[in-house]
């Protein structure tokens, strides 16, 4: 993957994953800061830790924030309902290149917490049985 890093228009992946990618081990706001910046201008970079919390970055922003908490009734494709919100996201939020979304850090960083708040809730859901 990491050949093709920089023809990626958005990424998702775990925190094992991302601190593969990025070649050290720490949290998941700082590899999804280090990989966002491996990526075409304004990629934005998910990175999950299970029921733990995830962070999404891009632009050179980050947020963090922890899943709702949930009843767990199975965890499988929980990840990918999440990824699966995300992507459609960031088609409905337009999260392209800096010369056709250009905002303020204020206004970004506000877009990826709801980014990051709906991706989260999506896998939750799933994760708790309430796949709708």
């Amino acid at each position: 993957l990491v050949p093709l890093m920089d023809r990626l228009d958005a990424l998702v992946l775990k925190r094992a994953e991302a601190c593969e990618l990025a070649g050290k081990m720490g949290a998941v706001d700082k590899r999804g800061t280090i990989l966002s910046a491996s990526l075409r201008p304004a990629a934005p970079v998910l990175v999950s830790d299970g029921a733990e919390p995830a962070a999404l970055a891009a632009r050179g922003e980050v947020v963090s924030s922890a899943p709702p908490k949930i009843t767990l009734a199975n965890a499988n494709g929980a990840g990918d309902a999440m990824a699966a919100a995300f992507f459609c996201l960031c088609l409905d939020r337009a999260m392209g290149p800096p010369d056709t979304a250009a905002t303020s850090a204020e206004v970004l960083a506000e877009t990826l917490e709801d980014m990051l708040a709906n991706a989260l809730t999506a896998g939750a859901n799933f994760a708790a049985g309430n796949n709708v």
